[in-house]
């Protein structure tokens, strides 16, 4: 599907449906993910979303392909408020509600059930960064508070990237009957019909780092990730759009820490020790 079909489904159908559940509108779609399938002995380890957009979500199991006779339930399991671990059956044909960037979620046990094809739905509030930014802000900064007071974080080395020389495609046609417009050339970058594209920030440096979009027309600068040394996110923005490093502790420009989207790169490092130096890592 091309993104304004899947936008009006996802405002049409699902976000009455989350803002009756979580007692909060209006509300902001802010992705929608998928389709995509999970093959067999696929795992997702356990991980929170980001705050800033992934506040409400819905993931929706769509369709089980290639079931074999001894199929078992490939559960969804969150860790909840209170440190207990539930896993909750997901079947072809339901959804299930979360609040993404508080509860631990992932599917840690191998699919012993045939092919898993599945969604993802986002929200936030929709003045989240704008009239409640203050009030909004406050539960960002306890929610990280939270995460870093409860983890223990290790430096390693990355495992390089291979593109597959011949990979394995999908047997179902999800995009037949539609004008999904799949692709074609390759290394094409993924964009939608808005001009939107995926980014990647990545620290070179020799300590964590954070990073924060921002913009004249807004007071505070909007947190996007954070990353260990040689580990990176990815982002998805504009032409034109403005980001900064940071210290995990600050929301202050590093030197030469100011970045801004250029259609022809995908790839944003930093790279400066805290001495000023480039880092040897």
């Amino acid at each position: 599907w091309k993104e304004q079909q899947k936008n009006a489904i996802a405002n049409k159908y699902l976000k009455p449906i989350v803002e009756e559940w979580s007692g909060i509108a209006p509300l902001e779609l802010t992705a929608f993910y998928g389709i995509r399938e999970y093959h067999e002995n696929s795992f997702l380890r356990e991980h929170i979303d980001r705050i800033d957009t992934h506040v409400l979500s819905i993931t929706i199991s769509i369709a089980k392909f290639n079931e074999p006779e001894n199929a078992e339930p490939w559960p969804l399991r969150v860790t909840d408020f209170t440190g207990k671990q539930v896993s909750y059956d997901h079947p072809a044909g339901t959804m299930i509600l979360y609040e993404s960037s508080k509860v631990p979620h992932g599917r840690p046990t191998p699919n012993k059930g045939g092919s898993h094809v599945g969604a993802f739905v986002h929200f936030k509030p929709k003045h989240m960064h704008g009239s409640e930014a203050e009030k909004w802000d406050s539960v960002a900064k306890g929610a990280r508070d939270n995460v870093h007071a409860h983890m223990i974080s290790a430096q390693f080395k990355a495992t390089p990237e291979i593109e597959i020389e011949n990979p394995v495609y999908a047997e179902q046609s999800y995009g037949e009957g539609s004008d999904y417009d799949p692709v074609t050339k390759k290394g094409k970058t993924k964009t939608t019909d808005n001009g939107q594209y995926s980014v990647e920030f990545k620290n070179r440096s020799d300590r964590t780092l954070r990073v924060f979009w921002y913009s004249n027309n807004i007071d505070k600068p909007v947190f996007q990730g954070e990353a260990w040394p040689n580990a990176g996110f990815t982002v998805n923005t504009f032409t034109g759009h403005t980001f900064f490093w940071a210290e995990s502790d600050s929301e202050d420009p590093l030197p030469g820490g100011r970045v801004t989207i250029d259609p022809g790169k995908r790839l944003y490092t930093y790279s400066l020790s805290k001495s000023g130096k480039q880092a040897q890592v």
